[in-house]
């Protein structure tokens, strides 16, 4: 007897065509199988599994999904009008209804996700759910303000166009603790048990008792930021301009720390 979900591991997945062959070939092994039974297939889950090494944005882009929902940028700044000028997110110089734009956005994507996930969940199921954040909405200190200096220098540098930088608006909100739980009562899929803080710096050493090297922490936060950010600016100003502006962003997060 076929459930209505299945769910598979591919616990060394790759990143090249036989990993879709493999999920593949199990919808057509599942279709066959239902259909001999006369019944509806069930919805098939897989995990792709592998080392962190793997090349998981390959495999992202060759799923049409990939395409069909990519992170959304504020609607409010997808109009042709440049609101954030000079900046890629939310900073201290961006007027407040570029703060409201990104709240708005987020509000819209987080609702959205507590509906669908309260819908998949099995009846007093629960959901531990871990969220990047801010302290304050409303005064931003962010390394992403701070990429968008580096970005700022090359521009007065003739070494990136002035409208690619005004164009480019990062689709990422950090809420604060307040903002979360305000939805979450708002939308009144789950009850929220307990809720939580965790107040980081940005490189974990920066506390140490030993003696601080901001080299070496203005690197560490060089890196993590652009294997998470790199695959969009790299869509919007080039590869050829990666290693540049994260060195610049280096020397900015060595200035901050």
């Amino acid at each position: 007897m076929l459930s209505e979900f299945l769910k598979v591991a591919d616990l060394g997945c790759s990143s090249g065509s036989n990993t879709l062959t493999v999920v593949s070939q199990m919808l057509e092994a599942v279709a066959a199988a239902s259909g001999r039974m006369n019944r509806q297939p069930p919805a098939l889950l897989a995990f792709l599994n592998d080392l962190p090494g793997n090349d998981f944005n390959s495999l992202f882009k060759s799923l049409p999904s990939f395409y069909e929902e990519p992170p959304l940028v504020p609607q409010e700044l997808e109009t042709g009008e440049v609101l954030n000028k000079g900046n890629i997110y939310i900073a201290k110089t961006s007027p407040h209804g570029v703060f409201k734009a990104y709240f708005n956005q987020f509000e819209r994507d987080f609702t959205l996700f507590l509906k669908s996930r309260s819908e998949e969940i099995v009846p007093r199921g629960g959901m531990v759910l871990t969220v990047t954040g801010s302290m304050r909405s409303d005064d931003p200190c962010s390394y992403w303000e701070l990429l968008g200096r580096a970005l700022n220098d090359m521009v007065l540098e003739s070494l990136v166009p002035e409208a690619k930088l005004d164009s480019f608006n990062l689709p990422y909100y950090g809420p604060t603790a307040e903002e979360v739980r305000r939805l979450i009562e708002a939308q009144e899929c789950f009850i929220l048990k307990r809720l939580e803080v965790f107040n980081m710096e940005w490189d974990p050493d920066m506390n140490r008792e030993e003696v601080f090297d901001e080299q070496e922490s203005g690197k560490f936060v060089s890196d993590m930021v652009r294997s998470v950010g790199e695959p969009l600016l790299k869509h919007h100003f080039g590869e050829e301009i990666m290693d540049d502006l994260f060195s610049r962003f280096t020397e900015k997060v060595m200035t901050a720390v």
